[in-house]
C-alpha cells in the first residue's frame, strides 16, 4: 500500500528556540567523546544522567549546557542515520557537530562559520538525509500492511529512522507499519512536563501564575486537580514554587496511580521501586501522616530523593539502604511496586 501523503513528521531541522552563543562549539563537542562513546555503544546509562555528569564536571554555564544538550539529544533521535553516512571511527566531536548541525535546519554562515570542514560537514548532512529519505520510501511502500507479513527492508528501514534495535519493533503494541511508524515519531517530539502540585492551599495558583508570567502554555489534567501539564521547554528549577517546594515533576500516569491507590495509602508503607522518589512524595502529600519507606534495588536512582524530601518538607519519609533494612522495618500495610 503507497502513501500519497507525508505521514511521518521530520523531527530534525525543528530547532526554533534562540540559537546559543558557537564561540567555543567545537571544543566543547571535542571534549565531549565520550558521550559519543555512549551513543556508538547503545549504553545503558540514562542519557540525561552522563550529560548532567559531564556538564557538572567541567563546570559549564548556561550557553554551553544548552548547546552540548542540542547536539546530544539531536545526534540520539537520529543516530542511526549519522552514523551510517560517518561510521564508527570518526574524530572526537564530529557525531556531536552533525547532531547540533541537523537539529538547527537551515545552515547559513551564522552556524557553518563556527565548523571546520563546513563543505565536508554540510556533504555528510546530504547524505544523512538522503539516507532517512530512502528509508521513509521503504516504510510508505508498506504503509499498511501488516508488520508480521513485510519485507525485512521494511523493518530495517523503521529500525533505522527511528534509531530502536529490531527488539523493539518485535515486541512492540503495533500491529501495522503506519501504527507502528506513527507511535515512533510521536516520540520524537519535544514532550511537555507534567507537574504535580501540592495539596496546600494555593501551590496550583502560584505555579499557573508563574507560567503566565513567562507566557508558557499549560492546562490542567483531565483526571487530577493536582496535576498541571506544562508546554516544553521549560526550567522548573528556575520558579519560585518549584525552590519552595509546592512543586515536583511527575509524570501524569504515575500521580492517577498514586490517587487511584489513596484507600490504601495508611500506617507503613514501603515505596519498593522508588527510583527518585516522585510516588513517596507524593504519597507524603496525600497521606502525611503515613510512615513512608523508600527503597530501590539500585541504590543510585535513590541519589535525587533526598534534595527532594528535603525542599518538599517532607517530614514522614524514610529512605533505606538495603534490603534487610527493608526487611527488618516489615511489616508493611501496603507496598506500591512500579517495576521496570
Amino acid at each position: 500500500m503507497m502513501c500519497n501523503k507525508l505521514e511521518i513528521e521530520p523531527w530534525w531541522g525543528r530547532f526554533s528556540d534562540v540559537l546559543p552563543k558557537l564561540r567555543y562549539a567545537s571544543k566543547i563537542f571535542e571534549r565531549a567523546s565520550s558521550l559519543e562513546e555512549m551513543l556508538v555503544s547503545s549504553s545503558l546509562k540514562p542519557l540525561d544522567a552522563a550529560l548532567g555528569e559531564h556538564q557538572r564536571a567541567r563546570r559549564m554555564g548556561k550557553n554551553d549546557r544548552n548547546l552540548l544538550g542540542m547536539a546530544l539529544y539531536s545526534a540520539s533521535r537520529s543516530r542511526n542515520a549519522i552514523m551510517e553516512v560517518i561510521g564508527a571511527d570518526f574524530p572526537p566531536g564530529r557525531l556531536l557537530t552533525i547532531g547540533f548541525l541537523d537539529a538547527t535546519g537551515e545552515l547559513g554562515s551564522e552556524v557553518l562559520d563556527a565548523f571546520t570542514p563546513a563543505e565536508e560537514l554540510v556533504d555528510i548532512l546530504d547524505k544523512v538525509n538522503a539516507k532517512r529519505h530512502i528509508w521513509m520510501q521503504n516504510i510508505y511502500g508498506e504503509w499498511g500492511e501488516d508488520l508480521v507479513s513485510c519485507t525485512d527492508e521494511t523493518v530495517d528501514s523503521i529500525c533505522g529512522l527511528f534509531s530502536i534495535p529490531n527488539v523493539f519493533i518485535e515486541s512492540g503494541p503495533w500491529r501495522k507499519v503506519n501504527e507502528a511508524a506513527g507511535e515512533l515519531v510521536r516520540g520524537k517530539d519535544r514532550q511537555n512536563i507534567h507537574l504535580r502540585c501540592k495539596r496546600a492551599s494555593g501551590a496550583s495558583e502560584a505555579l499557573m501564575s508563574e507560567l503566565n508570567q513567562m507566557d508558557k502554555g499549560y492546562w490542567r489534567s483531565a483526571y487530577s486537580e493536582s496535576c498541571i501539564i506544562a508546554e516544553s521547554p521549560l526550567n522548573i528549577r528556575n520558579f519560585e514554587s518549584f525552590r519552595l517546594g509546592m512543586v515536583e515533576v511527575q509524570d501524569e500516569g504515575s500521580q492517577l496511580l498514586i490517587e487511584a491507590a489513596a484507600p490504601f495509602i495508611k500506617g507503613k508503607v514501603l515505596d519498593l521501586c522508588a527510583g527518585g522518589g516522585g510516588k513517596s512524595l507524593a504519597m507524603s502529600d496525600l497521606a502525611p501522616d503515613t510512615d513512608i519507606y523508600a527503597y530501590d534495588i539500585d541504590l543510585r536512582r535513590l541519589n535525587g530523593i533526598y534534595s527532594r524530601i528535603r525542599r518538599a518538607a517532607a517530614k514522614n519519609i524514610k529512605t533505606l539502604s538495603s534490603f534487610d533494612e527493608v526487611m527488618s522495618a516489615a511489616p508493611y500495610d501496603f507496598i506500591p511496586i512500579d517495576a521496570p
